[in-house]
């Protein structure tokens, strides 16, 4: 009986001795929730650069570009890290609670400050576009500045090098600050070019080994007292019939009451208006009616003002852009044949030049029997803004020679990017 009891003992000691090697090899593998000695987390909302694909336009009408091997045109996508990091530092200062403040708008003021050369923002650019909602950004190598300025609920705009995010240079948010009981230390991290870093947290010796030279940008909100407004136009040098959009916002901190575009003309005529009711404390002008409903596009040559006036219970404020439209240049052409008299069996050559101010996005040439249908038909997209005929594929590939005897039209038509059209007919015969 001993000798089973003591047996029966010693499987289970056994069972046990097994099961706390198994736990041993097991715990250490596994996630640990450790509770933070210490921790704070800003409620920054995230801004995904890739979602601004807007391209850009200087005070003189051209077309911005960034300064890659290959030129792109610039986007907030493409080189507007800073913009969209400052824009999250600013949407979380207004309190704009569930909109975001948009990059776009930033970026268009850094482009006319003359802060975009084609390589993003420095320094300066970031300070300059945040100060123009009333947010202070100074930088800093200090890494204990940072830290405090989180303690204190200000967001860090931080300018990264080489590292875990970024090939290059890059602009990203610190968003929160935490120390475990162990004493290791990490940062929260919005990064607009990586949305896996959305307040994520991220050990505090990778950020700081990717910090650039003065790479804190510590922020500072001085509260916007009375409704404001900025207002920008994606081309400030339009032609006849182009279409235009328009950035810009207002902002209350109480409710805006009402916001309305207005486009003026040279006698400060209204020629055309719109209005809307917010009843929220901000308005983002492109995502608005005035935006959809102001029509540039239907604006005659000449000089005109955008006007956007924002009010709120304590009063009104008024911003305006001045703009030109002029007159889109006409598609015009020659077209002729060497002869109208055609003998059967014999070619024929066309000869002329299709002309634009824009790019020629289509010339198609037809041959037209007496009944009206095309028997031949040759079409090229040149993506030029001429085009001689005569060296064409178009007179390569009608064959006269091949037309049975009859009467017949040659037509000619084009479009243009600006949307002109032209055509020209001229009739012959083949004997």
């Amino acid at each position: 009986m001993y000798q089973k009891t003591r047996g029966k003992m010693f499987t289970r000691l056994k069972k046990a001795l097994v099961f706390v090697l198994v736990l041993a090899l097991i715990l250490p593998t596994m996630p640990v929730s450790v509770q933070a000695a210490e921790a704070v987390s800003i409620p920054v909302p995230y801004i995904n650069q890739g979602n601004y694909n807007t391209s850009f336009y200087n005070k003189n009408g051209k077309l911005v570009y960034n300064k890659d091997k290959t030129p792109k045109p610039a986007t907030v996508k493409i080189s507007g890290c800073g913009a969209a990091s400052s824009a999250m530092v600013i949407s979380y200062y207004l309190n704009l609670k569930g909109s975001v403040f948009s990059p776009d708008i930033l970026f268009q003021r850094a482009i006319d400050h003359g802060d975009y050369q084609g390589n993003g923002l420095n320094h300066a650019g970031v300070s300059y576009i945040c100060s123009t909602v009333s947010v202070n950004v100074t930088w800093t190598s200090s890494v204990k500045e940072a830290i405090s300025a989180l303690k204190e609920n200000r967001p860090v705009i931080a300018n990264v090098g080489e590292s875990v995010f970024t090939t290059w240079k890059h602009y990203i948010v610190l968003t929160g600050y935490k120390k475990d009981n162990n004493g290791n230390e990490y940062f929260q991290v919005n990064d607009p070019n990586h949305t896996k870093y959305n307040r994520t947290w991220v050990s505090k010796s990778t950020v700081t080994k990717a910090i650039l030279s003065s790479g804190y940008g510590i922020t500072k909100y001085s509260p916007i007292k009375s409704v404001t407004a900025g207002a920008f136009m994606a081309n400030r040098k339009l032609t006849t019939g182009s279409a235009c959009n328009i950035f810009g916002y207002a902002y209350s901190n109480t409710k805006l009451k009402e916001v309305t575009g207005q486009i003026l003309n040279s006698s400060g005529t209204e020629v055309q208006a719109y209005t809307v009711y917010p009843n929220a404390n901000y308005c983002d002008l492109k995502s608005s009616d005035i935006n959809k409903y102001l029509t540039f596009g239907s604006l005659a040559a000449g000089s005109y003002k955008l006007k956007i006036t924002a009010k709120d219970s304590n009063g009104t404020v008024t911003k305006t852009v001045d703009f030109t439209v002029t007159a889109a240049a006409k598609l015009t052409g020659s077209v002729s044949m060497a002869t109208t008299s055609i003998k059967k069996g014999k070619a024929c050559n066309i000869s002329g030049t299709i002309k634009s101010g824009s790019k020629i996005t289509n010339v198609t040439g037809k041959i037209i029997n007496s009944s009206g249908k095309a028997v031949q038909t040759k079409s090229i997209s040149p993506n030029a803004t001429s085009v001689n005929l005569k060296t064409s594929a178009i007179n390569k590939n009608l064959k006269f020679g091949k037309l049975a005897k009859g009467k017949y039209k040659l037509q000619i038509t084009a479009k243009d990017a600006a949307g002109n059209n032209f055509s020209k007919t001229i009739s012959f015969t083949v004997k």
